[in-house]
């Protein structure tokens, strides 16, 4: 029960947390090499590259891969396999 009012409470705080602030505060996934990571809205590396693919964060969550390879049609690349 402690761990949900923990998890509301933390939700109530982000949600009264200015939008400017926000979007200063999101996390962007960048490639370096052949694996991910995330860095914040002023380019400091918050999360290490470390996944084989990282997706855009959306609504809190964000898909990531490992062990997955890359793959290409035309243009368009795409990961298959691994575990997400």
């Amino acid at each position: 029960m402690k761990g949900i009012v923990r998890l509301l409470f933390i939700i109530l705080l982000l949600n009264l947390i200015p939008p400017q602030v926000q979007a200063r505060e999101r996390l962007i996934p960048f490639e370096k090499g052949d694996k991910w990571g995330y860095k914040d809205g002023r380019g400091n590396e918050v999360i290490k590259p470390r996944f084989d693919f990282a997706a855009p964060f959306h609504e809190g969550l964000a898909a990531i891969c490992l062990g997955c390879k890359e793959g290409r049609k035309g243009e368009v690349r795409f990961w298959e396999g691994g575990k997400c």
